[in-house]
């Protein structure tokens, strides 16, 4: 602690240069200044008692025989004393934000504030209400600066956000199943992203995907499709039967390919089939590599993809039915 009949200009105590008020220059030698804000400079003595112990009137450039003098708290004229003002006021100004909830370009506005009288708002795009909690339909998808002018006995507050409005989002797909092979394709209308899961623990980012099951049965296959506003669903069942799936009855004899591990590319001989197409897939069950022969030949060749390493299926569509077997990529 400090006396203030002791302190001098060696042993002041430290000050702190935040919140400080500066003084405009004054004009005559005599000249008051009646109305200094110290308002942050209190809070802050509000906030940290135990380091604050008052506040120093001081030259922003301090020479010698340079002086600013103040009257003190003793002075005889009592009209020109020192005083701290300090204004305590109950009142409340409104709350400083409001929520919403939008579905597409469809948004319902809220604002909870009861001691709010009136409320003026802004859709962003030339159009208002003066409701407290009014809807609005979009009718173009974009980003809006939506405004609400709030006002209650304290005073008036502006509030913006953000608001994202979309169109409709509403995901659907079809399908054409060939032997295993199924082939996808989006009819989600939009801008979007979309995950497909095939029901088997195999997914998706492809927007129309062409996918090998390894075997029969019934799938739930599922799309789901994002936008900047929300996540949607649709599912529906693929069934493959034992119909559509792989011949039993062609001998691997009759189908040769080689080498396996393969690295650039694979040879397919075929002894007495027809082959009309050559598929390749990744372990996830999507086309890398595709060949449709137009003739009937002893051997065929089939480039291998450049994406990496793994485990991949080769399915050969022939005249006696569907043949698919396990090729090693290095």
């Amino acid at each position: 602690m400090w006396d203030q009949n002791e302190v001098d200009w060696y042993n002041q105590p430290s000050v702190s240069n935040q919140n400080r008020v500066y003084l405009a220059t004054s004009l005559t030698t005599d000249q008051s200044y009646p109305d200094i804000d110290v308002t942050s400079l209190i809070k802050d003595m509000y906030n940290d008692p135990l380091n604050s112990h008052g506040l120093r009137l001081s030259l922003v450039d301090e020479y010698v025989y340079r002086s600013m003098i103040l009257a003190s708290s003793d002075h005889p004229d009592e009209m020109i004393r020192p005083s701290l003002v300090i204004r305590y006021d109950t009142c409340t100004l409104p709350v400083d934000s409001f929520s919403y909830f939008i579905d597409d370009n469809f948004c319902q506005f809220s604002y909870s504030d009861s001691s709010v009288t009136s409320w003026r708002w802004d859709f962003g795009n030339g159009y208002g209400a003066d409701l407290q909690n009014p809807s609005y339909h979009f009718i173009e998808a974009g980003v809006y600066n939506v405004c609400v002018t709030v006002e209650n006995e304290c005073g008036s507050l502006l509030i913006c956000d953000s608001i994202i409005a979309c169109e409709a989002l509403e995901p659907d797909f079809n399908f054409i199943i060939d032997g295993l092979n199924v082939l996808f394709t989006n009819l989600t209308l939009g801008e979007n992203t979309y995950y497909w899961d095939f029901g088997n623990d195999y997914f998706s980012y492809v927007e129309n995907p062409e996918f090998q099951f390894l075997e029969t049965g019934e799938y739930q296959v599922c799309l789901s499709a994002t936008n900047d506003c929300k996540t949607s669903l649709i599912c529906k069942t693929v069934e493959l039967s034992k119909a559509s799936g792989i011949n039993p009855s062609i001998s691997e004899s009759l189908i040769k390919f080689y080498p396996n591990p393969a690295i650039e590319e694979v040879f397919i001989q075929s002894d007495g089939l027809v082959i009309y197409e050559i598929i390749l897939y990744d372990c996830q069950g999507l086309c890398r590599e595709r060949i449709n022969t137009d003739s009937m030949l002893d051997e065929y060749r089939l480039p291998l993809p450049t994406e990496g390493p793994g485990l991949y299926f080769l399915n050969l569509i022939t005249d006696q039915g569907t043949f698919t077997k396990k090729l090693f990529i290095l």
